[in-house]
């Protein structure tokens, strides 16, 4: 089972503090039943340092190929590390061995040329997933943004706690989301063990569901 958006590199981002939190995490992901993860972590800035990223990345490897994981690396972009005047480095953050950018897109307001943004990105080869849709505002305001997203052929990927969220937002754009059909990607978004338990406990509810499960 893949997770295709996690914070297990140690710190980088607000993800696993520590070189042992990260192994720790690799043990709850092969206990959920994990053998492919992508480490997502977070990039914010057009003018981010990614060299420590790339070293913790090269340090915990083999301990997830010790697991019988195959770790790989990309990152969780933000809208706003777009650089305007050159689209084409966004593939640097593509994720590996595939032409597909995980894009985080703002909690609340968005800007109002997303979806140019959007095509531009596409327009270079790159298939677009929607980070965690039933989390931003706006979509929870407005479903049918939804649609608009599935319209311009971008993948949804929701995050697994938000399938039994106390918050009724979520959990409304996450039925919406499973009504259309297109629950493309279930990932933890792990930023510490405990989100592998309910990983495990998502799937089983949802397995079927899954377009790519194995992406």
């Amino acid at each position: 089972m893949l997770d295709l958006h996690s914070h297990i590199l140690f710190a980088v981002d607000d993800g696993s503090e520590s070189l042992a939190e990260s192994i720790a995490m690799l043990d709850a992901a092969k206990d959920a039943g994990i053998d492919s993860i992508y480490a997502t972590p977070h990039m914010k800035s057009k003018d981010a340092d990614v060299a420590i990223i790339r070293n913790h990345f090269e340090t915990l490897k083999p301990y997830a190929k010790e697991r019988g994981i195959a770790l790989r690396l990309g990152f969780e972009y933000n809208i706003s590390a777009i650089d305007a005047q050159n689209y084409a480095r966004a593939k640097e953050f593509a994720l590996e061995d595939a032409d597909t950018l995980l894009l985080e897109l703002p909690f609340g307001h968005w800007p109002p040329e997303w979806p140019r943004i959007i095509r531009s990105l596409q327009k270079l080869g790159l298939q677009i997933v929607i980070a965690h849709p039933e989390r931003y505002l706006a979509i929870q305001r407005d479903h049918e943004i939804l649609d608009v997203l599935t319209e311009m052929d971008c993948l949804l990927q929701c995050n697994a706690s938000s399938i039994f969220s106390p918050k009724a937002e979520k959990r409304r754009v996450v039925d919406a989301i499973r009504e259309m059909g297109r629950l493309d990607f279930v990932a933890t978004d792990a930023h510490s063990t405990q989100e592998y338990a309910i990983f495990k406990k998502a799937v089983r509810k949802v397995k079927k569901e899954i377009r790519f499960p194995e992406y």
